[in-house]
Formats: structure tokens, C-alpha cells, sequence
């Protein structure tokens, strides 16, 4: 059997150590003292340090869950990247859509605006500019006598309907009507 000094362990293959070690000490001239025992590991004292020396299976066992723990690490480290990215990733998607309702909520109150400024207009203009679409007209009027030559007054009546009108007149001896067409005529002064 041999032993390896590494960082201070001593690995074996069992522990029969205290006649092994008095005759690997003489071996190498050195002074070996078990200084505490347990059921895995002994503690020796070899030329003042002291060292741990542990089974095979039990260094093994504790180098395959160092190993086991170092690849956790490496996957936990992995999944952080990874999680990084996605967090920047939607961090700036987070502010692109920001930015993108604003411009929205922007464009939505300027069509507000242009809207309320359109039907305004479109109120004002109907008001100014719409005809009523029944009113009824009078007046009075003259008309001259064949007969006598003489000036007779007339009373003169009318409905209209949209742009369709219908006038009658009246007098002391004649009467009739007439129907026409009423066209406005629009101009600004200003």
C-alpha cells in the first residue's frame, strides 16, 4: 500500500493504519502519530503537521459530489445568463411598448381634437347654411284694372316645401296662384 500526500490527505485503502504507518515511517524517516480516529478518517501528526487520512471510497464520495455541486454551479450560472437575457430582452420590449402607447395616446387626442374641430365646423355650417324645410310666406301687393285702370290691392299667401313653393292671391275681384321654385342665393361679406 502507498500513500499520496495531497493538500494535506492521505488516501488509503483501509484503515489498518497504526502498523502501515510505523513501517512507512521508518521507511521514509519520518515520525507518524495518530493523533484522533474515526470511523471514516484517522488525524496524524507526521514531523509536526497534521494531516487527515480518509478511504478511497470516502475521498471518492466527496470528490464526486464536489464535482456533482462545481456542475450545478456551472448550470446555475448558465440559467442567470440566461435569465439576464430574457430580463433585458424584456426590458427593453417593456420600453418600446411604453413608448409606443404614448405615441398612441398622442395620435388619439389630436384625432379628438380634429374631430370636435370637424363637427363643430359641420354644426356651424348647417346652421349657417341649411334650409328650413317648410315655411309658409306672405305679403301684399297691387294689381291695375283693365277695366277701370284703377289700383286694387292684393294679399298675397304662400307654403313652400324644401325648394317647391306654392303662392295664391287675393283680391276684391280676381284671385289665382302660382307655383315656383325657391333658390337662395349665398354670399359672404366677409
Amino acid at each position: 500500500m502507498s500513500f499520496s500526500r495531497a493538500g494535506g490527505v492521505l488516501a488509503t485503502a483501509s484503515l489498518c493504519l497504526p502498523l502501515l504507518l510505523t513501517q512507512t515511517a521508518a521507511a521514509w524517516g519520518q515520525e507518524i502519530r495518530i493523533v484522533g480516529r474515526t470511523a471514516e478518517s484517522f488525524e496524524l501528526e507526521i514531523d509536526g503537521e497534521r494531516y487527515l487520512a480518509l478511504r478511497e471510497q470516502t475521498v471518492r464520495n466527496v470528490s464526486f459530489q464536489r464535482d456533482s455541486l462545481i456542475a450545478e454551479l456551472e448550470a446555475a450560472k448558465k440559467r442567470e445568463a440566461v435569465n439576464d437575457t430574457l430580463i433585458q430582452a424584456l426590458e427593453r420590449t417593456n420600453g418600446a411598448y411604453s413608448k409606443h402607447i404614448a405615441v398612441q395616446d398622442s395620435l388619439v387626442s389630436q384625432t379628438m381634437s380634429l374631430y370636435e374641430g370637424y363637427r363643430d365646423l359641420y354644426f356651424d355650417y348647417k346652421e349657417a347654411y341649411s334650409e328650413p324645410w317648410l315655411y309658409f310666406s306672405g305679403g301684399i301687393g297691387a294689381v291695375r284694372d283693365d277695366e277701370d285702370n284703377d289700383i286694387l290691392p292684393v294679399l298675397l299667401l304662400g307654403v313652400a316645401i324644401r325648394r317647391l313653393a306654392l303662392w295664391g292671391f287675393l283680391n276684391t275681384q280676381q284671385s289665382g296662384f302660382i307655383i315656383g321654385i325657391n333658390q337662395p342665393i349665398r354670399f359672404s361679406i366677409f
